[in-house]
């Protein structure tokens, strides 16, 4: 099962994410993930490719992301295990259970997005060497 192409069935439209600087006080730090889903130029769905058996340690990166962004829906596989999360609900779901593209671009939600900007540096330093992060 190729992720992309099941979600590229689903109308979304799929690219690789240029990143977002998050500024906290006085850092500012380019934090980004594997691919965005988009329609209408709207960020659905973020999706991240890890290395084997880190899932969980990028969980809490990517659904602060997804918050940021405004996104609905993260994915994160590390080529075997395939998590799904709706992220306004902050549960697990099927990728099957991902709606096309046009009934997703429906669903709106509200975060705190200081909260979610402390959280996003935090954890894409614990998962990301100092050389990978961008400044």
């Amino acid at each position: 099962m190729n992720i992309l192409d099941e979600l590229k069935k689903k109308g979304y439209k799929i690219e690789e994410d240029p990143g977002t600087y998050i500024e906290l006080k006085n850092e500012k730090m380019k934090v980004k993930c594997s691919y965005l889903a988009k329609f209408n130029d709207r960020v659905l769905i973020c999706i991240e490719f890890t290395s084997p058996k880190s899932i969980s340690a990028v969980e809490g990166f990517l659904k602060s992301y997804a918050r940021i962004l405004g996104a609905v829906y993260a994915i994160i596989s590390d080529g075997e295990e395939v998590k799904v999360l709706d992220i306004p609900s902050n549960t697990e779901i099927e990728l099957k259970s991902i709606p096309l593209a046009e009934e997703a671009y429906k669903i709106r939600y509200k975060s705190k997005l200081d909260i979610e900007k402390r959280r996003v540096v935090a954890c894409y330093s614990s998962i990301h060497c100092k050389c990978e992060v961008e400044r």
